[in-house]
């Protein structure tokens, strides 16, 4: 009993107040043990006592009824006296456990706190803030199979942009690293701007964004090509006493991309829309290609397509469109004709010279 009660003392020192409790509990179990025994024990030795001096000593028979009584008496004070006590361990009892569950309540209470911190820190970017690819994956996962999108029929579809930044190596050999930091998170408040709150915005790694917006106009995608464009192209940044220009190069294509009828999925989608964005890194950069959708599929394979996005535009398996930046001169879209292969090489030569 004594080296629990020393132990719980210990552990609440520590800080262990479950440990302590738990120790105090034991305590008590022990001490209301000890009690009963010796109160059995006390019991016991009275009434041999007292049926061997009655065989003994009839005549004694008075007295050992008053000595008896007295002893009952004393006992009754005993259990006053130990009901008090363990009524004042209970009220102490009660104390110590209310404040141990103050404690621990306010112990979930900023535990609860820094899971969420700590969820947010794994879904974002540290540096621009952004969801980072990790959460992107697992909201593509945990809603596979399920609309992620508008529901076919109407003019409201779900699209993919996938942006990099054009010369960003450059900027980094030139301005050193810091400057790059400050373009990344410039670009990341730019998307913001650009883009709804509805859109998630992801640093997909690297100079790469990416932006899954859940219901566009089906008409719209150039449109919102140009604004990132022409958003980011505004931006002018400072930095110790230099001015840097940034332009992007994108890709895009409404999401799910469903050639013969049949959804890819966001992985093949994501490919694809990185390999129109490599057109339009070969093609000028700070412009953006879009994959409007897919023509005579049943001519070629879709392996073929991933292979050689450029190849099956020209030969009229894809239609392409090219948004140009006002860098370019343009300020408006353009888009190449898929239909056939004569013009798609025209619009790509036309891309190429801008």
């Amino acid at each position: 009993q004594a080296v629990l009660l020393e132990y719980g003392m210990a552990l609440e020192k520590a800080g262990d107040m479950r440990g302590a409790v738990t120790a105090y509990h034991s305590e008590r179990g022990i001490s209301n043990q000890l009690f009963e025994k010796q109160r059995q024990k006390a019991v016991y030795e009275l009434q041999e006592k007292y049926e061997a001096e009655k065989k003994q000593r009839q005549i004694e028979l008075l007295s050992r009824e008053n000595q008896l009584k007295s002893t009952e008496i004393d006992n009754r004070r005993l259990q006053q006296r130990v009901w008090w006590l363990l009524a004042l361990v209970l009220a102490m009892g009660s104390a110590i456990v209310g404040l141990l569950y103050r404690k621990v309540r306010h112990a979930n209470v900023q535990l609860k706190v820094k899971n969420q911190e700590l969820k947010r820190q794994s879904s974002r970017d540290p540096l621009t803030a952004l969801y980072n690819r990790r959460h992107f994956q697992e909201f593509m996962r945990s809603h596979a199979g399920k609309p992620v999108h508008p529901p076919a029929g109407n003019d409201m579809v779900g699209a993919l942009f996938l942006l990099d930044v054009d010369h960003f190596k450059h900027i980094n050999d030139r301005y050193g690293h810091a400057a790059g930091d400050l373009v990344l998170t410039t670009i990341a408040e730019t998307l913001h701007d650009v883009l709804r709150e509805t859109d998630m915005i992801v640093r997909w790694g690297g100079e790469e964004f990416l932006a899954f917006l859940p219901a566009v106009a089906r008409d719209g995608l150039d449109d919102i090509a140009l604004r990132i464009l022409n958003g980011v192209a505004a931006q002018v940044i400072h930095y110790q006493g230099q001015t840097i220009e940034v332009h992007v190069s994108v890709g895009f294509a409404p999401y799910p991309l469903a050639p013969l009828g049949q959804p890819l999925t966001w992985e093949r989608s994501v490919n694809l829309i990185d390999m129109a964005l490599y057109l339009a890194k070969a093609h000028g950069r700070n412009r953006a290609y879009g994959l409007r959708g897919f023509r005579h599929v049943e001519r070629t394979t879709l392996e073929a397509v991933e292979q050689d996005l450029e190849r099956a535009w020209r030969d009229g398996h894809v239609d392409l469109s090219v948004v140009l930046g006002k860098a370019d001169g343009k300020g408006n879209a353009g888009s190449a004709p898929a239909a056939a292969s004569d013009g798609a090489k025209g619009a790509c030569a036309t891309a190429a010279a801008s």
